[in-house]
């Protein structure tokens, strides 16, 4: 908007340049002329300042964009987001359910409201979310890759695994996600499996302190697990 503006602010001006022109051997009207393009900036200058008070920060843009569409299901859930951003975590998690009360299927609003959820360690909330948050839009990985650790948090291992694995087929270079597939892996005693998943990780990023943590501790199981003796087969009954 700010570039064709220009054209109609420069005729504005020519307007009132021959206005002036013509009314110059008068000096009252010249003076009235030149008041009226005084009271015009200083109202123009008004307005300014206040519009430009809602973009000092992203709270207050937002809170006007929503207080001005209330019903518009995208200037709720990004207040939601500055909110959350601001450490305003139950206003942020009202706005959300807010937004999704008219629609239910809104991928932003699902997704984040998740992923507050899953910060406050309320995994199966968050698990619902992003259940439906993919559902609506299966083409981000990151949210297949929270809600297998979400799942895991709640000992569903298989589901967890599922979703990972998903994760890997939407975004296969997405980050932590093999760290992720290896912690599931890990925790359901696949730990050959996991091996090689923390492995991928170390591949793609060797400073990777956690996943080398990590393949240490699995190593040493798999050693553990070598060293028991195996225990003998009942003889059978003789007949």
């Amino acid at each position: 908007l700010y570039l064709p503006s220009v054209g109609f602010v420069v005729l504005v001006a020519l307007v009132l340049w021959q206005v002036k022109r013509r009314v110059a051997p008068n000096l009252r009207r010249a003076a009235w002329v030149n008041a009226f393009g005084v009271g015009l900036a200083a109202l123009l200058a008004f307005a300014t300042a206040r519009q430009s008070l809602y973009w000092s920060d992203e709270l207050s843009l937002n809170f006007h964009a929503h207080e001005i569409a209330p019903q518009n299901v995208s200037a709720t859930t990004s207040l939601a987001a500055a909110a959350a951003a601001r450490g305003m975590v139950p206003a942020a998690v009202s706005l959300y359910q807010e937004a999704l009360a008219s629609h239910p299927d809104f991928w932003r609003a699902n997704v984040n409201l998740a992923y507050l959820y899953y910060q406050q360690g309320k995994f199966r909330e968050a698990a619902r979310y992003l259940e439906r948050s993919s559902a609506a839009d299966a083409t981000d990985g990151d949210q297949f890759l929270y809600l297998g650790l979400a799942r895991m948090q709640l000992n569903q291992l298989p589901e967890a695994e599922a979703a990972i694995r998903t994760a890997l087929l939407v975004r296969p270079n997405g980050h932590g996600y093999h760290l992720g597939l290896g912690l599931v892996l890990k925790q359901a005693g696949k730990f050959i499996e996991a091996k090689q998943e923390f492995e991928s990780a170390l591949a793609r990023d060797p400073q990777d302190a956690q996943a080398r943590a990590l393949l240490a501790e699995v190593d040493g199981q798999l050693k553990s697990q070598a060293a028991k003796p195996t225990a003998n087969p009942p003889l059978p009954r003789p007949r």
